[in-house]
């Protein structure tokens, strides 16, 4: 049986080389690229600046009572906050965390109802009542690794109409 020499099939692999690296492949157009991403997905741009709302308040709102806005039109009282994931301030994290926050908003003396907003713009941190948007600002206090359980919150918003 016959068997080539090794050093001629290194040879001939070194003489194939110049021939493959001259030759460049065809360029093909396969349009624009998508390349997922595993980060975070990117913000929804925001009309706010297309279609700037007439009015817009800000204040904190606390648990111990209701604050107004729009002259006692629309009212927003802290229920609770529920799941307060957030980073602490003195802490590297990889993830910013999260805090759910609940309010009861009241609109024109009658009309009630539960709103659950968060800190983290991943979810729901603006919310739409009777043509009232509210939005989370700040929650306060900011959370430290040497803080025990925070037992009084209090939530900065913006409302507009």
């Amino acid at each position: 049986m016959y068997r080539p020499a090794p050093h001629l099939l290194f040879l001939g692999l070194l003489a194939a080389i110049p021939a493959c690296a001259s030759r460049q492949p065809p360029e093909v157009d396969l349009g624009p690229s998508v390349i997922p991403s595993l980060s975070a997905p990117a913000p929804q741009q925001s009309t706010a600046l297309a279609n700037p709302p007439a009015e817009v308040e800000t204040g904190w709102v606390g648990s111990d009572r209701a604050t107004s806005f729009f002259d006692a039109d629309v009212s927003l009282q802290l229920v609770s906050v529920a799941q307060d994931s957030r980073c602490p301030v003195d802490v590297v994290c990889k993830w910013a965390g999260d805090a759910e926050i609940h309010l009861i908003a009241r609109t024109g003396g009658v009309h009630r109802e539960r709103v659950v907003l968060h800190t983290n713009s991943r979810f729901e941190t603006e919310a739409e009542v009777r043509g009232n948007r509210i939005r989370v600002l700040e929650l306060a206090p900011a959370r430290r690794a040497d803080m025990p359980a925070v037992v009084s919150y209090s939530v900065q918003v913006e409302v507009s109409r």
